[in-house]
């Protein structure tokens, strides 16, 4: 009954079942594997099959979510896949702003100078894409935060924190010049503020406090839309000044 064959709808569907599985031992491989599955129906000739970047970055959403410790490895080696398909002539399958968030979520769970130069290769690679004009592939805020979560969980002290609080600064630069895709959110704003609480450094409370002044002066003045301090934001100032060593 060739009217009952699976198309990819229906693939994209078992992916996201998974997703409501992601503790069970081995959801994650099986999500993958489920793309495989999906190349074998298009060989046979299933015309309503076909692997894009939807159904990728369902598995690389998944990667970015799962606490497998096998979700960096898996994340980076999908990316690739997609990128030597597109590259090999399957425009169906081109990398996104989402794809490229994805990874750098996921591999964020790996602390290490490897991993420090892997994201680095990726934000590289974005702003080269962007720079030529991809309408699908540039910085915005959610990779942004990303990025700056990953200096908060995999680079430990002063440096993280600083290179947080760069990444930020950039980001308000870049909206002050009217890109719309950048705007710091309060995402940015705390992940920042927990880089500096959890760092050790001599100023950190000092630091925490001045992005908390800042956020409170945003909500005043209006100045940038959305961006207000929460309790999040006030616990992890606080959390800041009661490590101070002074």
């Amino acid at each position: 009954n060739t009217s009952a064959r699976p198309n990819s709808f229906s693939y994209e569907c078992f992916i996201t079942a998974w997703s409501k599985m992601l503790s069970t031992p081995g959801a994650l491989q099986k999500a993958y594997g489920v793309l495989d599955r999906m190349e074998i129906q298009a060989s046979k000739g299933n015309s309503n099959v076909k692997v894009d970047t939807i159904s990728c970055n369902l598995v690389l959403s998944l990667c970015a979510k799962s606490s497998d410790r096998n979700a960096p490895t898996i994340s980076a080696k999908l990316l690739r896949r997609m990128e030597e398909m597109f590259q090999g002539g399957n425009k169906d399958i081109e990398p996104d702003v989402i794809s490229y968030t994805s990874v750098i979520a996921a591999l964020s769970k790996n602390a290490g100078h490897n991993t420090m130069i892997q994201i680095q290769n990726i934000v590289r690679k974005v702003k080269e894409l962007e720079n030529t004009g991809s309408r699908v592939v540039y910085m915005d805020t959610r990779l942004y935060n990303a990025i700056m979560n990953c200096f908060e969980n995999s680079i430990p002290g002063r440096e993280g924190a600083q290179r947080a609080q760069n990444m930020l600064e950039e980001m308000e630069a870049l909206h002050r010049e009217g890109n719309q895709n950048v705007k710091p959110d309060v995402i940015s704003y705390n992940t920042v503020l927990k880089a500096w609480a959890k760092s050790g450094a001599h100023d950190a409370a000092q630091k925490a406090q001045l992005l908390l002044d800042k956020m409170e002066m945003f909500a005043i003045e209006g100045t940038l839309a959305g961006v207000k301090p929460d309790d999040i934001s006030f616990n992890t100032t606080i959390d800041a000044w009661a490590r101070d060593r002074r």
